[in-house]
């Protein structure tokens, strides 16, 4: 008996027995009937449509970032060490991206010019980050 298993959406030859006694009372499995099949050919389509948009979001975010050069003004010191700390939310949104893309591996603690990189899908984008204190009027 032909089954489609909803975890991976394989569609597997199994026995009958182990189908109607275990895989389907379980909802482990479906029965591959052509409804299903198809089901299961447009859920794989929208899938990959996904895929491919997320791919083309990633190329242009990568473009947009690769070798830019942020600047970001804090309240510092006078020997120029923050209040606080620049953590990866803080960077995330400043440069208007998720917080998952940022690889900084500790928190930004002084001023200065510090590199950060973005990951993009499989690319990975450097960054520079110009820290600077923020002048009182």
């Amino acid at each position: 008996m032909k089954v489609i298993f909803k975890a991976t959406g394989e569609v597997k030859d199994v026995s009958f027995g182990y189908a109607v006694n275990y895989l389907l009372p379980a909802g482990l499995a479906v029965r591959a009937t052509e409804e299903e099949l198809r089901k299961l050919a447009i859920k794989e389509l929208k899938e990959k449509e996904i895929k491919e948009r997320e791919a083309d979001e990633d190329s242009r975010s990568f473009s947009q970032f690769s070798g830019a050069v942020f600047r970001i003004k804090v309240k510092a010191g006078k020997r120029g060490k923050l209040h606080g700390a620049i953590t990866k939310k803080d960077l995330a949104k400043h440069l208007a991206v998720h917080k998952e893309a940022i690889i900084l591996p500790e928190p930004i603690k002084k001023l200065g010019e510090h590199e950060v990189e973005l990951k993009f899908g499989d690319k990975r984008a450097r960054v520079k980050i110009k820290v600077e204190a923020e002048i009182k009027d």
